[in-house]
C-alpha cells in the first residue's frame, strides 16, 4: 500500500528536500507551510504534491488537515530555527516551537490515527555538553546554549512523554548542522557562498565572517531527508537518533573551500556582529544510532554540496541583476 505523509513546516530548505526525497520513493506527499508563506522551496512541487496552508498555533487547522489527508506518516519540521532571532525574542521562539508542537500532538490525539510521527529536532539541544562528550552519542545530557537550542530540548521531552502516556508511535531526531542549494544567508555556509558569488559579480569587496575556529559537524540537506524517510520506515518510536555525519569542518577550511572555487581572488574581514554568543569551539555527533537501525550513510560531500551552493548562489546574483 503506498505511504501516504504530511511535512508539516515545509516552506524551508528542510521542507523542500523531504517532499522531493518523499516523491522520489513513491510517497503521496501533502505539506503545510503559513498561511502567509510565499514564495519556499516547497513551491516548486506544486504538480507533485497536496500543498495547503496551515499555522501550528491553529490546532483545528492541523487537526482538519490531519483528517483530509489520512497519513500513514507524519514529519513534524515547523519551527522558528534562527538562533540570533530567538535570542531577540525568546518568548515567540517558545510559543511558538513549543505549543506549535503541542498543538501538533493534541490534533493527532484528536484526529486518533495510527501515523508514524518523525519529529525533527537540533543537535543543539546537546550544548555545552559537546565540551566533554565527543563524539555526542544520544545519552548526553541537555546543556543548552540558546533559547532555540532549550525549545528544542523541550519538544524532545514533550515527545517522549506523548509516547509514553499516549502511545503515539513518536521517533525523535537530533539533527545537526545542515547545508545546501538555496539555504538562507543567515547560515555560515550559504552566507560564504552567497558572498563569494557577489564579489565576482562586483557587488562587495571582501567576505565577511564570523568565528572561523569553530568546528561544525555538517551534513547535505538530502542526506538529512534521506534519514528521515528511513527512520520512519525503519526507526523504533520512542527512540531518539542523531543525524550526523560523525565528523567535523572547520569554518576556516569551508570558507577557503569556496575562495578557491572563487573565478577571482577574493580577501577576507573579520566581523565582530557575526560573532554568535554561547560558541562551543567543537560540536561532532555520533551517527552510529541512526546507522544501525536504517543502513544510512550519507552520499554528498561537504566538498560537493560547497559547489553546489555557490553555483546556486551565482544563479540567484544573476537573477538579481535581470
Amino acid at each position: 500500500m503506498r505511504e501516504r505523509a504530511i511535512v508539516v513546516g515545509a516552506s524551508g530548505i528542510s521542507g523542500g528536500a523531504l517532499i522531493a526525497e518523499l516523491i522520489e520513493a513513491g510517497t503521496e506527499v501533502w505539506a503545510t507551510a503559513r498561511y502567509r508563506s510565499r514564495g519556499g522551496h516547497w513551491e516548486k512541487y506544486l504538480d507533485s504534491a497536496h500543498l495547503v496552508h496551515a499555522d501550528v498555533l491553529d490546532l483545528r487547522s492541523l487537526w482538519g488537515i490531519l483528517t483530509e489527508a489520512n497519513p500513514s506518516q507524519i514529519y513534524y519540521l515547523a519551527a522558528i530555527v534562527s538562533v540570533p532571532f530567538s535570542s531577540q525574542v525568546p518568548l515567540v521562539t517558545y510559543q511558538t516551537n513549543v505549543m506549535g508542537w503541542v498543538n501538533m500532538l493534541e490534533a493527532v490525539r484528536m484526529w486518533n490515527g495510527t501515523a508514524r510521527i518523525l519529529w525533527s529536532g537540533s543537535g543543539d539541544q546537546y550544548g555545552w555538553s559537546a565540551n566533554e562528550h565527543r563524539p555526542l552519542r544520544e545519552e548526553a545530557p541537555f546543556l543548552p546554549a540558546t533559547a532555540y537550542a532549550a525549545s528544542k530540548c523541550a519538544q524532545d521531552l514533550i515527545a517522549y512523554q506523548y509516547f509514553r502516556q499516549w502511545k503515539l508511535p513518536i521517533l525523535r531526531t537530533r539533527t545537526f548542522y545542515l547545508a545546501g542549494p538555496g539555504q538562507v544567508e543567515s547560515y555560515a555556509c550559504a552566507s560564504f557562498a552567497h558572498q563569494v558569488a557577489r564579489v565576482e559579480a562586483g557587488e562587495q569587496d571582501v567576505i565577511k565572517h564570523g568565528n572561523l575556529d569553530a568546528e561544525r559537524d555538517y551534513l547535505d540537506i538530502r542526506d538529512v531527508a534521506r534519514a528521515y524517510r528511513l527512520l520512519a520506515e525503519k526507526g523504533i518510536p520512542g527512540e531518539a537518533y542523531n543525524v550526523c555525519s560523525g565528523r567535523v569542518i572547520r569554518m576556516s577550511d569551508a570558507l577557503e573551500t569556496l575562495r578557491l572555487k572563487a573565478r577571482c581572488p577574493i580577501a577576507t574581514e573579520s566581523d565582530p556582529s557575526r560573532m554568535r554568543p554561547s560558541e562551543v569551539p567543537c560540536v561532532l555527533g555520533s551517527p552510529e544510532k541512526l546507522k544501525a537501525a536504517t543502513g544510512w550513510a550519507p552520499k554528498y560531500s561537504m566538498d560537493e554540496t560547497l559547489a553546489e551552493m555557490l553555483e546556486y548562489a551565482r544563479q540567484a546574483v544573476r537573477s538579481s541583476r535581470i
